[in-house]
């Protein structure tokens, strides 16, 4: 069994407070404290999100939506 201590790929340590990589048997696992792993979720989540937004942008742009007045809504509620 071969332990190698290592940092995480493309992640600045500066952010984080004492990370552990270890690899084992050829795959790496990360150890990180509570507040830089929720860091780190918040960061993905929001990427996820910024790209969904990137998205309807791009359909808006490519007229792929949909425009409708209160009027029609309301009646569509009625319906």
């Amino acid at each position: 069994m071969t332990v190698t201590l290592a940092t995480p790929p493309s992640v600045d340590l500066s952010t984080l407070k004492g990370a552990i990589g270890v690899t084992l048997n050829d795959k790496s696992f990360y150890l990180v404290d509570p507040e830089s792993y929720e860091r780190m979720a918040r960061a993905q989540r929001n990427l996820e999100y910024l790209k969904k937004l990137e998205e309807s942008r791009e359909q808006y742009r490519r007229g792929q939506v949909i425009v409708k007045t209160m009027e029609e809504l309301e009646a569509m509620a009625e319906e």
